[in-house]
Parts: structure tokens; sequence; C-alpha cells
């Protein structure tokens, strides 16, 4: 899967993130279409916030003993975790021929860790649990799917599409082409929703889609998808349990579908293409 016009794939790190194994499908991707990949470490740019406040203490593990908070001893320890989180990735990468480079950023939200992403980037984070965290992927989906012109791929735990992969379709081939190499990469069957608004159209598309694949000589599941029809759109898609769902950031569909949610039930991963 290289999604097309990929210039730049952006990872984003974290020190609370799971082993950066879960890359390694980007990794793929990278390799495939000679994408250089840029690791972009955040730091929470709110601790530094929280530390310049006169009141604000550490408690201690062992002492149980508050002593002051400052913002020295918060950026000594954002350098720390920043530079393991370089060791841990550095020895993952290394092992490709990846061209690579590695920064950190300070920001408070994904989105704006991201605000520089361009038409020809991929944006990579993990699927991380907790109710902040989705607040932060909910965030930078309404940016990819609104100010930011890049795609997003967010990874479940194991980084590959273990299960299936589903493409919602609404009338642009790249996303079934995209989605047709993930699922020849990682030998996973594919499933397709033609969409649109009527039945015709929706029976038109489903045509287009079957006439697209016959061309790769690739099977799939079409099954036609009128939304005015559909109750629950996000149930349909559960009912499929995708392992990847793969979705146009300006389609239709998107409007349709609580993609964090979705992503909490499934525990699968989502290519949000540009």
């Amino acid at each position: 899967m290289n999604p097309a016009g990929t210039q730049r794939i952006l990872i984003a790190l974290a020190p609370e993130a799971p082993s950066e194994t879960i890359f390694e499908p980007v990794f793929k991707i990278a390799l495939r279409g000679r994408t250089p990949v840029e690791c972009i470490c955040i730091e929470d740019s709110r601790l530094l916030d929280v530390a310049a406040l006169p009141q604000s203490r550490i408690i201690h593990t062992h002492s149980h003993e508050p002593s002051p908070l400052d913002e020295p001893m918060v950026r000594r320890a954002m350098r720390v975790a920043s530079g393991r989180a370089r060791e841990r990735f550095e020895a993952t990468i290394t092992r490709t021929s990846i061209s690579w480079t590695f920064r950190t950023r300070q920001a408070a939200l994904l989105s704006e860790a991201f605000s520089d992403a361009a038409a020809g980037d991929l944006i990579v984070v993990p699927l991380l649990r907790g109710a902040r965290n989705q607040a932060q992927l909910r965030g930078l989906i309404d940016a990819v799917t609104g100010q930011i012109a890049a795609s997003l791929l967010v990874l479940n735990e194991t980084g590959a599409p273990d299960r299936s992969v589903l493409a919602v379709f609404d009338g642009d081939r790249a996303d079934l082409a995209a989605a047709r190499d993930l699922a020849v990469d990682f030998g996973c069957p594919l499933t397709v929703f033609a969409v649109d608004d009527d039945t015709k159209s929706a029976q038109d598309r489903a045509q287009e889609v079957e006439a697209f694949l016959d061309e790769f000589r690739q099977e799939a599941s079409v099954r036609t998808i009128v939304l005015r029809e559909v109750e629950d759109l996000n149930q349909a898609i559960l009912d499929a349990a995708p392992g990847t769902l793969v979705l146009d950031r300006l389609g239709k569909t998107v409007k349709n579908v609580d993609i964090v949610s979705l992503l909490a039930q499934s525990s699968g991963s989502l290519l949000l293409r540009n």
C-alpha cells in the first residue's frame, strides 16, 4: 500500500506509545514507494504550562512528600524521554534501508503537532486507548477532514490488518487501489461497500468497483449501501468486522460515520485517504 502521491511519511511517537514494532507495516509502505520517513516525538506542552505555575508540586513515589515542580526539571525529563524514544525507534528502522529523520515537537494536541502536514504527506499514529487519547484522535481526524490536506493512517495494536480490508467507496478509485494494495500486502480478504444516495447510483458504483477490480483479477465481496436507507452505517461497518477501514477524507461517507467510535469498538486500523 502506498497512497497515491505520498511523498513523506510522518510517524507520531509519544512516550506512552506501544512498541515501535507496530510501525513495521508502515516501513513496508515506505520501502515500496521509496518514501522518506520522519518520526516526530511529541512532547506534551501542557506539562510545561503546569510547571510554570508557582503552586505546582510533584509527589515522590517513595517518600510521598511533595516538592516544587519547576520548568527546568520538566524539560530535562522530556529530553530523557525523547532520547529513549529515539533509541527505540532507531533500533527498529535501521534494520531497513529507509531514509529517515527524527525530531521532537512540543504540542498540546495531535492536530497541532501536524499542522504543517501537506497534501503529499501520510500521517501515522497508533491507536491508543482512553478518553483523553480518543479526544486527541477525534481532533486530528477533524483536522484531516478539514484544514490539513494529508492522509491519515491509524494503526491498531498489531499494526497490521489482521482480519479483512473494507473500502467504503463513494467515487474515488484511488480508495479502491489503496484497499486492494493493503489486501494483497497482508493476504487479507477485501470487502467493498459501494455507497450512494439512491439505489440506482449505488448499483452503478458497485458495477464500477467490480470492473475496476477485474482489471487486477482481485476478488472482493461487494455490497451496495444506499445512505438514506441505512439506519446505522457505523453498525454496518462493525458487522463487517474489518481489520482496516479505508475512507476518503473528503467523501460523503465520512459525514455519516463516527470514526473514533468505530475504531474503539472494532480495534481496527484506519486509512483516511487524501
